[in-house]
């Protein structure tokens, strides 16, 4: 995990790692989430670096689970919503493509990946935009190595 060791000594970050339960949120996407996002989320707790950024847990209101529900079912209802997520789509299981937000700034800036269960997700892009309204912007990197 060497980016997220990297940042564990830019922040200098000693809190012993609380390993989550993935296993319903991978059951509910249909694929298995990065190993550097876990190892993240299990380093970082509760995962808000400079009070600006902020990671998206396996569990509670805000977790990465819920938003994704909360997006899919928004972009069903408004199809201006889901075309704001064009080229890529949202993710869902049928599919098997899409991005799956994983984080956000507190200035509005969102960060996804471009998920694949063709690739491994170790391999995902980030795909990051500064507001609804912006372009994308798409980084072949890790969710650790991107913060």
């Amino acid at each position: 995990m060497q980016w997220v060791e990297r940042l564990q000594e830019a922040t200098g970050w000693t809190q012993p790692a609380q390993q989550g339960d993935w296993a319903p949120t991978e059951a509910e996407l249909g694929v298995s989430l990065p190993q550097d996002y876990k190892e993240l989320c299990a380093r970082f707790e509760p995962g808000t670096f400079s009070a600006y950024a902020n990671v998206l847990r396996e569990g509670g209101a805000d977790s990465l689970l819920a938003n994704w529900r909360l997006i899919n079912r928004t972009a069903e209802q408004f199809e201006q919503v889901g075309r704001s997520y064009d080229p890529f789509g949202l993710y869902s299981p049928a599919a098997g493509e899409g991005l799956i937000l994983w984080g956000r700034s507190v200035t509005e800036a969102d960060y996804y990946w471009h998920a694949k269960s063709s690739v491994h997700p170790d391999q995902w892009t980030v795909v990051a935009r500064a507001d609804s309204l912006s372009t994308w912007n798409e980084f072949e990197m890790s969710a650790s190595e991107f913060l």
